[in-house]
């Protein structure tokens, strides 16, 4: 795949609209050309942050109701003149102070997001999320043992597999992938029904201080959101883990800091 195709579809695959097939090539693609890989994040993060902090406003009750008398009604013929003087002078409610206002709204919501209040995540838990959702289990067990044989020599760290049972998840599988310039273990846990994932790599606890500390049971943790997935973050050393999923972040929390290796 070339920078112009990678570029097409980019934002296909943000929107989860692409074949997995040529997702994987663009993924392909990504790692090889820093350039793209630069736009592509830009592109992902913006239309994150505009999913989460631009309000979504709620239609009015009655206005299903109009729109299927409108459709049900036959055509009516009017000239542009007509329609304009219709939406400026028969209805003042929506006349042309009412659009202005709105556009103004819109718009400085827009600039005062993109220019002040923006703050993208850290690349590490925007990595951490987009591997979560979009990579598929590459080794199906709910055997510990043989998910800790899969991962010998394909990573420099040790993979411990925790005990969930109690909290009433079931060991699905596992699944490594590559992110910037380190490999990420992903443990895959049913849990209820929701998909939940433990993520193991190794670097810097500086990769956490951006995040919000929480103490449980004389324990450290960090915790995050991103995408409509919660994130729980500990050190152990030079190894980080993660507990991911759409769950409450509580929830998360109280599983992390009970979790039997």
């Amino acid at each position: 795949m070339d920078c112009k195709n990678a570029k097409r579809f980019m934002t296909p695959w943000i929107d989860r609209e692409l074949q997995a097939a040529t997702g994987q090539e663009l993924l392909s693609h990504l790692e090889r050309c820093p350039d793209c890989k630069r736009e592509f994040e830009l592109e992902r993060r913006l239309k994150a942050m505009l999913a989460e902090r631009v309000p979504r406003l709620s239609a009015p009750p009655h206005l299903y109701q109009l729109i299927v008398t409108a459709l049900d009604a036959p055509p009516v013929r009017r000239s542009w003149g007509e329609r304009l003087s219709e939406v400026l002078l028969v209805r003042p409610r929506i006349g042309f102070a009412a659009i202005a206002a709105a556009a103004l709204v819109v718009m400085t919501t827009v600039t005062s997001l993109l220019y002040s209040t923006f703050q993208p995540p850290p690349p590490l838990i925007a990595d951490l999320v987009q591997h979560h959702t979009m990579c598929a289990v590459e080794i199906a067990s709910d055997q510990p043992e043989k998910i800790r044989a899969w991962f010998a020599g394909q990573v420099n760290f040790a993979v411990d597999v925790p005990r969930l049972d109690r909290f009433h998840s079931r060991l699905l599988g596992a699944h490594l992938c590559q992110a910037a310039d380190r490999k990420i273990a992903y443990l895959v846990y049913d849990l209820n029904g929701t998909r939940m994932s433990v993520c193991l790599l190794t670097g810097s606890p500086v990769d956490l201080d951006r995040l919000k500390r929480v103490s449980r049971k004389n324990a450290q943790f960090y915790t995050a959101a991103y995408r409509n997935q919660n994130l729980v973050l500990w050190s152990e050393g030079n190894r980080i883990c993660s507990f991911i999923g759409p769950v409450k972040q509580d929830d998360l929390l109280t599983m992390a800091s009970g979790r039997e290796w």
